[in-house]
């Protein structure tokens, strides 16, 4: 059997409205139609299987209906996706045109902007709009011999939510069981991303606030009032909502380990990711999103790829100009992995192979294209 996986991430798919941070759904779309002409099609015994590793869509800062609830349930999650489809078609024809080879898949790993997939309504809804029921399906991680892919998020101590009870009942309703982090963004975080929804997008942070000094004062009362109300007052005004429940154990590890700071990635990276291989001992390589930065490398003695986001991210060093979209390939003959990948999709199909383990192993890598660490892990609406 030969077997070929890709795998994106952070896409963040929204409503089309003023939070959407994803408008390039034509390169997207020639991103899925570039792996058939990567794939040997129509070989029988050729897999190929795409891995949306998490925060395929923007849940999160979708607003439903003008307004941005606490409560999620079912019918809400499913309201929203029909405002993504809407919003997104060419990229829906794209997936359901992907799986028109018997030997495709798509897997969708569930992220901190989209835990709304965790409804069966929503996975049956997906599965029918793109023709495939038992090729179409959702999980925490994706597994494939000795790879373990998910999305990051869940040792994330503002984002991790509850794998094993993702659905609470509270006030006669069935809701998603959301991160502190997400109650964040209801009750502060939106609010700024109305006001200024491109700086959200800009990278490095520092430059960005420090072009904007509107923008920057914002940002210090933002978090000077999510400090206060989300941390101390709002749970204790409401004791007994789960959707205000804040993670103070886990938080206060985060402080003795780190203090305060939350947007050093070389060493939150480590920390997140160290726990996730201590958790799957058995696994080589580990396939990660949510950091919003592109990486191939040695943690705990495995390999970790990080494969950025595709979302509407600019960099204020290169002259404004968007990020690269980046994924990673992995290649199976008979069980064996035979290679492991970063790589970068232009629109012209042309690929550029920026692994730092691929043929070229020894080969320095463009900065321009793998951001250093210290930029990016933000707690980014």
């Amino acid at each position: 059997m030969n077997e070929k996986i890709y795998f994106i991430s952070d896409i963040e798919m929204g409503g089309g409205g003023v939070t959407d941070d994803f408008s390039d759904d034509l390169v997207l779309a020639e991103f899925l139609e570039s792996i058939k002409n990567d794939v040997d099609f129509p070989d029988k015994d050729q897999k190929v299987t795409l891995v949306l590793n998490g925060d395929t869509f923007d849940f999160l800062k979708m607003p439903y209906q003008d307004e941005h609830p606490r409560y999620i349930t079912e019918r809400i999650s499913l309201w929203k996706l029909d405002q993504v489809m809407n919003a997104h078609p060419v990229v829906f024809r794209a997936l359901k045109k992907f799986l028109h080879h018997h030997g495709s898949r798509i897997h969708f790993v569930i992220g901190n902007h989209d835990a709304d997939l965790i409804w069966p309504a929503l996975q049956e809804k997906l599965q029918a709009r793109l023709g495939g029921k038992k090729r179409v399906s959702f999980g925490f991680s994706y597994k494939n011999h000795k790879l373990h892919a998910e999305h990051g998020h869940l040792e994330d101590p503002f984002f991790a939510i509850n794998r094993k009870k993702p659905v609470i009942n509270y006030r006669g309703l069935k809701i998603l069981n959301l991160s502190w982090g997400a109650g964040a963004c209801f009750s502060h975080l939106l609010r700024l991303k109305k006001q200024f929804p491109r700086e959200e997008c800009f990278y490095p942070k520092p430059l960005a606030l420090k072009q904007n000094p509107a923008f920057h004062s914002l940002s210090k009362k933002t978090t000077a009032n999510l400090a206060l109300k989300s941390l101390l007052l709002d749970p204790i005004a409401h004791p007994l909502d789960p959707t205000y429940h804040v993670p103070y154990l886990r938080f206060l590890k985060h402080l003795l380990k780190f203090g305060f700071n939350f947007v050093d990635d070389e060493k939150l990276l480590k920390a997140w990711t160290g726990k996730i291989i201590k958790s799957n001992p058995g696994n080589e390589i580990f396939i990660f999103g949510h950091a919003h930065v592109l990486t191939d490398t040695p943690i705990k003695g495995k390999r970790v790829l990080i494969t950025d986001t595709w979302r509407n991210e600019i960099n204020l060093l290169q002259n404004g100009q968007k990020k690269p979209k980046t994924y990673a390939m992995a290649h199976f003959i008979g069980g064996r992995l035979v290679d492991a990948s970063l790589k970068q999709f232009t629109a012209s199909r042309q690929q550029q192979d920026i692994s730092k383990q691929s043929a070229a192993q020894q080969a320095p890598q463009p900065a321009a294209l793998i951001p250093t660490l210290e930029n990016n892990h933000e707690i980014t609406v």
